[in-house]
């Protein structure tokens, strides 16, 4: 047995960061997690104590044009307290569309959401049909922060 204890002193250790270091520094309390459905969608909440808010939704659409199957991707919002979107996050695990190109289209569009207030976004942002790659990602993802706007100001 100290020879177990001898080899684990020895192994190198790694620091597990919490996933929204990066949005609210390394201090940060989840008061209170709700998991909701809505539209289609499910959402987890997240309270972040005095910083603001965590949506994770998760909703499946069409991934292919001239196809009706439908996979999901998961998005993850953070907010503030001022309702600005302070982080945007499309785990690639997560993320059940076409990867490659298409995947780097719907993050870069994600992105676009980042430092604007949350009650500011207006539907009909991810672009038309065949102007843009990744359209039925693009698209989801719009809905998806819709139905967030939606929850948040219910």
């Amino acid at each position: 047995m100290s020879m177990v204890g001898l080899h684990h002193d020895r192994t190198d250790k790694f620091e597990i960061q919490a996933p929204y270091k990066d949005f609210y520094g390394d201090d940060y309390v989840i008061s209170n997690t709700e998991e909701l459905s809505n539209s289609g969608a499910t959402i987890k909440v997240e309270t972040i104590e005095g910083l603001g808010v965590v949506y994770t939704i998760t909703k499946s659409g069409i991934y292919q044009t001239d196809s009706t199957q439908e996979k999901s991707i998961t998005l993850v919002l953070a907010l503030n307290n001022d309702n600005k979107i302070i982080g945007v996050l499309l785990p690639a695990e997560l993320y059940n569309h076409t990867k490659g190109g298409f995947m780097t289209s719907a993050m870069e569009f994600a992105q676009s959401f980042k430092d604007m207030s949350l009650l500011d976004v207006t539907d009909g942002n991810a672009g038309a049909t065949g102007d843009v790659v990744a359209h039925n990602s693009r698209t989801l993802i719009e809905d998806m922060v819709l139905i967030v706007q939606g929850v948040h100001i219910s």
